[in-house]
């Protein structure tokens, strides 16, 4: 078994880029570029947030994209830490990184639904109403 400094590196698309030369703008380009990101970095997933078009996961041996959850979810102020914070609690919980990677993009979908700051903090009764709301299970 590898041991590894830190379970994950969340990039945006930019971010990716800059480091890896090559744009996530396609499933393939996303592999590509999580590759390239995990040679440089050792870590065990590289996470990187696609806008609107979810969230790509890679563990060095299997991807998956969590799938965007409303409109413009990583414009709000402080989405990131909203974004980050449900990240690492739910994959604490799960040891599974696409489980959290969607649990995320729900409790972000969530925040910038009740119009972002303290307020719309989602808890887990709040993300529990809008995954019975849009069918998600």
């Amino acid at each position: 078994s590898v041991l590894y400094p830190c379970e994950a590196v969340v990039f945006d698309e930019a971010q990716a880029f800059r480091i890896s030369h090559i744009y996530p703008d396609s499933m393939d380009n996303c592999l590509k570029c999580a590759v390239k990101l995990k040679c440089v970095i050792n870590t065990k997933h590289i996470v990187i947030k696609l806008r609107e078009r979810g969230i790509y996961v890679y563990d060095g041996r299997y991807c998956g994209i969590a799938s965007h959850r409303g409109a413009e979810t990583f414009a709000t102020a402080h989405s990131a830490e909203v974004f980050i914070s449900a990240l690492a609690y739910t994959f604490m919980q799960t040891k599974n990184m696409e489980v959290a990677a969607k649990y995320a993009a729900i409790a972000l979908a969530v925040y910038t639904k009740n119009g972002g700051g303290i307020a719309s903090l989602p808890d887990a009764d709040s993300i529990g109403k809008y995954c019975e709301d849009n069918d998600i299970y």
